[in-house]
């Protein structure tokens, strides 16, 4: 799921690439029409407020996890002109949705609480991830 939203390469043959930039344009219009950004904050919550100690590995892995998705939802570029999608004209201006859905969801919130306090440890593992995300793509 998280590799399938990684930009086509510039190497690709152009329809593969166009292909790849059709799915990818549907795939953040369902992810911003349906409340995945609300259930995910509620989700990666509980292994946010742990600390130290209280939180396993398998917290830090799902985090990153969520980080990743945002950060590659994120890269996924503004439809120009779209002759196949059905709603063409939305997928536009879907960065600045997607945007407004993290400013709606807290997740901006959450990204700046992190960036403030990257040095502690509890942020350390995935530090990079975050400053990329508060930094460049937002």
């Amino acid at each position: 799921m998280v590799l399938m939203t990684d930009a086509p390469s510039d190497m690709a043959p152009p329809d593969l690439r166009e292909r790849h930039l059709q799915i990818l344009y549907r795939y953040k219009d369902e992810f911003l029409k349906h409340d995945v950004l609300a259930m995910l904050m509620q989700v990666v919550a509980d292994p946010l407020s742990r600390e130290g100690r209280d939180r396993t590995e398998d917290d830090c892995k799902f985090i990153e996890l969520v980080l990743h998705l945002f950060k590659n939802l994120l890269v996924v570029p503004n439809a120009e002109k779209l002759r196949e999608c059905s709603g063409g004209d939305n997928m536009t201006h879907m960065h600045d949705d997607l945007l407004a859905a993290f400013q709606r969801e807290n997740v901006l919130e959450m990204l700046l609480l992190m960036t403030q306090d990257i040095r502690e440890e509890r942020y350390q593992h995935w530090g990079v991830l975050v400053l990329e995300l508060s930094l460049i793509h937002i």
